[in-house]
């Protein structure tokens, strides 16, 4: 559900169908790659308004490699 209200936003503001898909896809990957780090140092981070993304950054020396990685991705992804 809401994987749909996102991909419904993103459109509504001009972003194509396609575009979005592959935006939600690379945030559901990063989601499983960096859960670990997001449950052990953002443990009572409440989400919602870019608070998980800012724990993640104050906590960027404690991050896999991967879950970096994978963030650089998503980061690149959303610039396009």
């Amino acid at each position: 559900m809401r994987v749909s209200i996102i991909l419904v936003i993103l459109f509504l503001i001009g972003i194509p169908s396609a575009m979005a898909q592959e935006m939600m896809a690379e945030l559901k990957k990063l989601r499983a790659v960096c859960g670990p780090e997001i449950r052990q140092l953002c443990a009572g981070v409440e989400p919602g308004g870019g608070r998980i993304k800012d724990c993640l950054k104050k906590n960027a020396d404690n991050l896999t490699v991967g879950c970096a990685k994978e963030i650089l991705k998503v980061k690149n992804q959303m610039k396009k």
